[in-house]
């Protein structure tokens, strides 16, 4: 391939450029399993972080279904440093809350007296505050969704995340002869967790040279590759949130 050719030439830029994004992709992982696995706290907890300065941004969402709420929060003191609480899920609204708001029902009485009370506790300070779709404030089970969180309030940088592994997952399509897998174990493992970009931009290193000789052994295949891809989402998962609990 002449990209292939052109890459080569570049030498340290591409070396360079094969680091970056190796940092941008690990770095919008981790951020990606702290917000799915955030540790469970209080509110009041939330309330000690806001009088302290120390929060970063706050997501939250109410809901009501067949007569019961639900309130999630989750609340950040750095982008990879995630909290979270969850109230409801059983708790029936009483009737006259519908009878009270029957316009703005999927907003009940829980919703509004917490969003006056954050608003009062936050004064001031310049937090990135949003009531949250249902896909950003859960996780979600869909393929590549490591990658796809941008309604966070880190959107943005997820939204590079994005753009550097779907180039890299182009860049794979594009390229024959790997060393370590085939097109489609490396299609498993990059969708289910940031381990699979980053093993293929240490491991296969192309179009970034330097181009490395073909092995003795052949590829992983497509079957192996879709079962090695969930043993290794679970390993980031829990090395990841492992090492936040330490630090946290």
């Amino acid at each position: 391939m002449v990209l292939v050719r052109e890459l080569e030439r570049w030498g340290a830029a591409a070396r360079m450029l094969r680091a970056v994004l190796f940092a941008v992709v690990l770095a919008g992982g981790v951020m990606a399993v702290q917000y799915r696995v955030a540790d469970h706290t209080s509110l009041a907890r939330l309330h000690e972080d806001l009088r302290e300065q120390r929060v970063e941004a706050i997501v939250y969402r109410y809901e009501v279904h067949n007569g019961y709420y639900r309130l999630d929060v989750r609340w950040s003191t750095g982008p990879f440093s995630w909290w979270q609480f969850n109230e409801g899920g059983g708790i029936e609204v009483p009737q006259m809350i519908e009878d009270a708001f029957p316009e703005e029902y999927d907003a009940p009485l829980q919703g509004r007296t917490f969003e006056r009370d954050l608003r009062t506790a936050i004064g001031d300070q310049d937090i990135d505050v949003r009531a949250a779709s249902k896909m950003s404030i859960r996780s979600s089970d869909l393929p590549g969704s490591w990658f796809l969180r941008w309604e966070t309030p880190f959107g943005w940088f997820q939204a590079l995340v994005a753009v550097s592994a779907l180039a890299m997952f182009g860049v794979m399509l594009a390229c024959g002869g790997h060393r370590y897998a085939n097109r489609w174990a490396w299609t498993w493992l990059f969708l289910s967790s940031p381990l699979g970009v980053l093993a293929y931009l240490y491991l296969e290193r192309r179009p970034f040279p330097p181009v490395l000789p073909a092995r003795a052994k052949p590829p992983i295949g497509g079957l192996t590759g879709f079962f090695l891809a969930f043993p290794a989402a679970i390993a980031f998962t829990f090395a990841t949130a492992g090492l936040a609990h330490l630090i946290t």
